[in-house]
């Protein structure tokens, strides 16, 4: 659009936050390198909901990559094919985007690509398109009954609350709403606390990975040494939540090291994770 985009993400183990980051940073510095200027491109940070994947997923899809064709800036379904700022063409194999995740959504349309493809353009052109942009438009809707914390919340004899941050129902949004609660509660340690778990997690590395205390904190640059650093920084900065200046006098790097690092972490997670998934 000519003033924001529209992404569906599925979130993983990065945070959305550290997403999002990465991506718009990236993005204002070459726009800004492009057009010969300097300053802040986007005005107001951006804005996420939480969607329930099963029941939304494909109401999401038709909901985002038609608002070219809605807002006339695209004359129809035929003309998004080729509109290099929207996914649709991906999915309907006309542009080759190595990084977006067609199979999600073709999946959901038979296991046959070329039938899905074709089910999927019937389904962009349904009449029901039209339920979607009401549906993003509010939040989500929680059963009280499902919830006696969002009975009690309101106060008003109402048997419904709402939260524009999800669209889901029932126990989605319970789950979602303890979920941060949850996190809320964990952010909210002393420091001091904080750092003792992480101490603790410290403290199992020499019987799990062959290497001392001191190896780790001392700033060494081993290969092995690395790795596991990468791994205790991912573990303290996304779960535990201490300062990013009190890990980095603990273990005696930068602060943008222990950044960079927690980052390695949860890629070595993630691709061991994949391994042990597939044996092959």
């Amino acid at each position: 659009m000519p003033n924001h985009v529209h992404l569906a993400i599925r979130a993983g183990t990065q945070p959305l936050s550290r997403i999002m980051q990465r991506l718009l940073t990236g993005y204002a510095i070459r726009f800004n390198k492009t057009h010969l200027r300097v300053g802040h491109l986007f005005e107001n940070r951006y804005r996420s909901k939480v969607v329930d994947e099963e029941p939304y997923l494909l109401a999401l899809v038709r909901y985002i990559h038609p608002n070219p064709v809605r807002a006339g800036i695209v004359p129809d379904l035929a003309g998004l094919e080729s509109y290099p700022w929207s996914g649709h063409g991906t999915l309907v194999g006309k542009v080759e985007r190595s990084w977006q995740d067609t199979e999600a959504v073709l999946s959901r349309f038979g296991s046959r690509v070329g039938p899905a493809r074709e089910r999927l353009e019937g389904f962009m052109r349904s009449d029901a398109a039209r339920a979607d942009v009401k549906t993003f438009a509010g939040g989500g809707t929680l059963n009280a009954e499902e919830d006696r914390r969002g009975r009690s919340r309101t106060g008003t004899g109402s048997n419904k609350v709402r939260d524009n941050r999800i669209l889901g129902e029932g126990r989605f949004v319970v789950s979602i709403l303890g979920q941060a609660e949850e996190e809320a509660r964990e952010r909210s340690l002393p420091v001091e606390e904080r750092m003792r778990e992480f101490e603790e997690i410290l403290n199992t590395i020499p019987a799990t990975y062959g290497l001392s205390i001191s190896e780790i904190t001392g700033g060494g640059r081993r290969r092995s040494v690395l790795q596991t650093r990468s791994i205790a920084c991912h573990l303290a900065v996304h779960k535990l939540g201490p300062s990013v200046a009190a890990l980095s006098r603990e273990l005696r790097v930068s602060p943008s090291s222990v950044l960079r690092a927690a980052e390695r972490g949860a890629t070595m997670l993630d691709r061991s994770a994949l391994k042990e998934e597939d044996p092959r």
